[in-house]
């Protein structure tokens, strides 16, 4: 049996992403955001990655390793690293 009180939560003072349920229902009546951030903290050790995707570009922050900029009009696959 879990202990009183474990698992419940109090809300957040700041709004932490947006309602998806309209793009689900209705994907071409919803506008589209200019770019997307993202935030990984890894699993079993500390390696941040920040991203940031734009419709064109794709740019992550490696905290651990090289940073990564495609293009991905001219590069869908992620193949070329302009970093």
């Amino acid at each position: 049996m879990w202990p009183a009180g474990r698992g419940s939560h109090e809300s957040l003072q700041f709004e932490d992403g947006i309602d998806l349920s309209a793009i689900l229902e209705d994907p071409e009546s919803t506008p589209s955001r200019e770019a997307i951030f993202n935030v990984y903290y890894g699993c079993e050790f500390l390696r941040v990655q920040r991203m940031i995707i734009t419709d064109r570009y794709k740019y992550v922050f490696n905290g651990f390793d090289v940073d990564e900029l495609y293009d991905l009009e001219i590069d869908p696959s992620e193949i070329l690293n302009h970093v």
